[in-house]
């Protein structure tokens, strides 16, 4: 009888220790999730490349067209025309009309209502003789190429047919 009670306790004392072991590492789990939580809570998203998040997000924008160009339209193929052939027409508008106000509304409705003040403009062949300058616009007197402004930068090159490229910029200035 005294072979069989050494048994189980041993049993006893295996069970205490798995289940000790267990709860160790369910403690160490909890403790590093939660440590994560705390770092991605105390990053605000805001401030962490958020004029390249911007871009980003206008250029795989898609915008309601009338037919023969299908229903919706990128904005980028709206830049690529604005920049050469000039030859969609949206609502009753050129692609460079049409694509002011789209991205007009969207930098008003994000960084305007925001209170970030920003400067955004469209480049053909930037830093070159023939370079031009589309839909510039800006808010707080904020400016691209001042230098004197501090903030940061995105941009988004698209080719265009033939030769050269078109920019879509945004500054966001502090």
């Amino acid at each position: 009888m005294t072979g069989l009670n050494k048994l189980g306790q041993m049993e006893m004392i295996g069970l205490v220790m798995i289940v000790f072991l267990l709860s160790l590492g369910m403690f160490f789990l909890v403790s590093i999730s939660n440590n994560e939580n705390i770092e991605s809570k105390s990053l605000n998203p805001q401030n962490v490349d958020l004029a390249q998040n911007m871009i980003d997000a206008i250029k795989y924008t898609r915008l309601d067209c009338p037919p023969k160009y299908g229903k919706k339209i990128g904005v980028d193929d709206l830049i690529i025309d604005m920049a050469t052939d000039k030859k969609i027409i949206c609502q009753y508008k050129t692609s460079e009309e049409y694509l002011g106000i789209a991205v007009s509304n969207i930098l008003n409705a994000t960084l305007g209502n925001w209170s970030k003040p920003y400067a955004f403009v469209i480049v053909k062949n930037k830093g070159k003789d023939n370079e031009e300058r589309y839909l510039s616009m800006s808010t707080y007197n904020c400016t691209i190429d001042s230098g004197n402004s501090e903030g940061k930068e995105g941009s988004q090159p698209f080719p265009l047919r033939g030769a050269g490229t078109v920019t879509m910029r945004l500054f966001i200035c502090k």
